[in-house]
């Protein structure tokens, strides 16, 4: 790398790493007003941040579970889930569960319950 490319190379990379930090931090704290319970036959979940809504999924209408931890995520132990369904209706064919925490041991649990 070339000298002259150096310093602007450390300062993008400061400043996409301090975003990242900011946006993770921010996300956390509104995870507290989002609520997810997991049943013995549907997933209940509710978020009162923005607006109050709720939304209930049983399990036997999920396609597909998987989850996804970044880096700066890893650094906070919190990562998102994310779950495909059958609806017919678009907006609840998806399903993601942000900033959960030991993500990946909340995914096997799920993953546990959507299997049998």
């Amino acid at each position: 790398m070339q000298k002259g490319l150096l310093i602007p190379t450390i300062i993008v990379f400061a400043i996409i790493s301090t975003f990242e930090i900011i946006s993770t931090l921010i996300r956390k704290k509104l995870s507290k007003s989002c609520y997810y319970k997991f049943y013995e036959d549907k997933l209940v979940y509710r978020d009162t941040y923005f607006r109050k809504k709720a939304k209930e999924v049983e399990y036997k209408s999920f396609k597909e579970i998987r989850y996804n931890q970044g880096f700066i995520q890893s650094k906070f132990n919190i990562g998102e889930i994310y779950i495909s369904t059958n609806s017919k209706n678009f907006f609840n064919r998806f399903l993601i569960l942000k900033l959960i925490p030991d993500v990946e041991e909340n995914y096997e649990k799920i993953t546990k319950i959507f299997n049998t």
